[in-house]
């Protein structure tokens, strides 16, 4: 046998007989790999308990978050109705209210809803066939109203229902079916003229007190609001 065809024999040995090893070698990593370790499992575990704490922590407990959307709700929605009541040259209102969840006293909400003047001067529930004209603020949202010239805190009535807009003089009756002699009128006034009652809204959560959003009001009709390191105006 040649020199020649000695060593092409022996490089197909070897080609072989690397072949051989690399099989080998990809055989055990594979045998290696083919489950998870318990500790491996575990780690994964892990990981994805703190991913589902995080995300519940960011949704459920941004209290602040949520305080400010109702906050900027409300002034937006006060801004749309005193351009309202200059467009449609009347008079419109924001009664603020409390009511207790159906069948039980546990749970209060705070909310408002607008009030328009009719020509007989009788403050009367806005058309909701219109718009939305009825919001409630979010379980534990607490709210404190002060308005211009009174320093002490306007005390928050229980929702109270007009019986007769025809003859308000005969009262209204609240949520409970308490009966009232007293008109139901709004806690802030928007006039035709553009003026709107000066007022300090105080919003936060009974779960932090220090959380507090502010949303004020001007004789001019202007709106702002502010808390949270953020300031807007309407």
């Amino acid at each position: 046998m040649s020199l020649k065809r000695l060593d092409q024999t022996r490089s197909t040995h070897d080609v072989l007989a690397m072949n051989r090893t690399m099989k080998k070698a990809v055989k055990q990593q594979v045998k290696k790999y083919n489950g998870f370790s318990l500790v491996e499992l575990l780690v994964v575990l892990l990981v994805i308990g703190l991913g589902v704490s995080f995300v519940s922590v960011n949704i459920g407990g941004n209290s602040g978050y949520q305080l400010r959307i109702e906050a900027r709700n409300f002034a937006n929605n006060t801004s749309l109705m005193a351009e309202e009541a200059v467009l449609s040259n009347q008079q419109w209102g924001v009664d603020f209210f409390r009511q207790y969840d159906e069948g039980t006293e546990d749970i209060e909400y705070y909310g408002y809803r607008w009030l328009v003047r009719s020509e007989e001067g009788l403050w009367l529930e806005a058309n909701a066939d219109i718009r939305q004209t009825e919001f409630i603020f979010s379980p534990g949202t607490t709210m404190i109203l002060q308005l211009d010239g009174l320093d002490q805190e306007q005390v928050i009535e229980l929702k109270r229902r007009i019986v007769d807009p025809n003859a308000a003089v005969l009262g209204s009756i609240n949520e409970r079916g308490l009966g009232n002699d007293e008109p139901v009128l709004p806690d802030i006034w928007m006039l035709s003229s553009g003026e709107m009652s000066a007022f300090r809204l105080a919003l936060y959560t009974q779960e932090n007190e220090n959380t507090e959003i502010i949303v004020t009001g001007d004789e001019l009709g202007r709106i702002t609001t502010s808390g949270e390191e953020d300031e807007d105006d309407y």
